[in-house]
């Protein structure tokens, strides 16, 4: 993927914070991008493999967004985000955003590295049409 389509997801957070996306609104929009891209790689690199680069990315990005480490944890997965939503709900919805942004693009980093931008492109295509298609429409009256 090119570099500016490996930010979409968070164009898409940061959209919904021009917006007036209060923190669980982004948590929301969050747990469903983390949900769509468990579905699409489970069967690729299998559940511990999603589970392992999310833990991975969590570290990584947690670097810069130390509230993150809340979330941080060796039973950390995938399908169980409560604790991941519960924390993105507390911070204000600009960090919220930065740090949902990151996390995802952290993990859009490494799975480049381990499987290549091609094959990472093509797998972040179905999470990326439903997360597009649930996008609040654009006031293009201007």
């Amino acid at each position: 993927m090119e570099s500016s389509d490996s930010q979409r997801f968070t164009v898409v957070l940061v959209h919904r914070l021009e917006h007036g996306a209060t923190s669980a609104d982004l948590a929301h929009t969050t747990t469903q991008i983390w949900r769509g891209i468990d579905a699409a790689l489970s069967p690729i690199i299998g559940r511990r493999g999603v589970d392992a680069l999310f833990r991975r990315s969590v570290h990584v990005a947690m670097q810069r967004h130390g509230w993150l480490a809340q979330i941080h944890s060796d039973a950390l997965e995938l399908p169980d985000l409560a604790n991941l939503a519960t924390t993105l709900e507390q911070q204000p919805a600009d960090k919220a955003a930065s740090g949902s942004g990151a996390l995802i693009d952290t993990f859009h980093s490494l799975l480049i590295g381990l499987i290549g931008a091609s094959l990472t492109e093509r797998l972040f295509r179905s999470v990326w049409a439903i997360v597009s298609a649930n996008q609040p429409p654009q006031d293009t009256s201007a």
